[in-house]
């Protein structure tokens, strides 16, 4: 399947977000006053482990996603899967934005190996800040990024996993740069990231 140029995809919202707490979209605290003025974000969230089997990766996303579900910012999940955001629509919490385009895993992690397209605001839309659950961050157009690696095991134990977690060890130091477009942050994780690495092979 070909990853168009097109559009950015729409979102669809579900349920109500009458749930949410804290402060307003225009920065104004609550009646008491005790929340500070802040003005809320748009919040991109990789939901992928959401479907099928729910593994620990799953649990950690649904639990990250309740959480972010308490304040007052906008939630959008997607799915980098064929079948799009689809799945997504049975799973994702009400008052939760659900977008996606149906691009096999597989075939953007060999173009993000090799190269910063496509953004993941092509595939979900525009987000303020994106989070990606599980090991790989795409490419950033605007958006600042933050990715969660769970384990070394592809590099410690590379027998013990499968080919497609055998290719973090291309895509991970890349999400790593990704993250804050290359600013100093990326520069101390990807410092970290190697001190552990290399701890592992001694």
């Amino acid at each position: 399947s070909r990853v168009g140029r097109a559009a950015c995809p729409r979102s669809h919202r579900r349920g109500t977000r009458s749930h949410r707490t804290g402060s307003t979209r225009d920065g104004g605290g609550d009646a008491a006053g005790s929340s500070p003025p802040r003005l809320s974000v748009r919040i991109g969230l990789d939901a992928t482990p959401l479907l099928g089997d729910r593994t620990g990766v799953g649990r950690y996303t649904a639990s990250l996603l309740d959480a972010l579900r308490r304040y007052d910012d906008d939630l959008l999940v997607t799915a980098f899967t064929f079948r799009g955001r689809g799945g997504l629509e049975q799973v994702a919490p009400d008052g939760v934005d659900v977008a996606g385009r149906p691009v096999p895993v597989g075939a953007l992690h060999r173009l993000w190996a090799r190269r910063e397209w496509p953004p993941v605001e092509l595939l979900a839309g525009s987000v303020d800040v994106f989070h990606a659950t599980n090991f790989v961050l795409p490419p950033l157009r605007r958006a600042r990024g933050v990715v969660t690696v769970h384990d070394l095991a592809y590099l410690h134990q590379p027998a013990t996993v499968s080919a497609a977690s055998a290719r973090y060890r291309t895509l991970v130091p890349r999400s790593l740069r990704r993250d804050n477009h290359g600013g100093i942050g990326a520069s101390i994780r990807m410092r970290r990231y190697r001190r552990v690495r290399d701890a592992g092979r001694a």
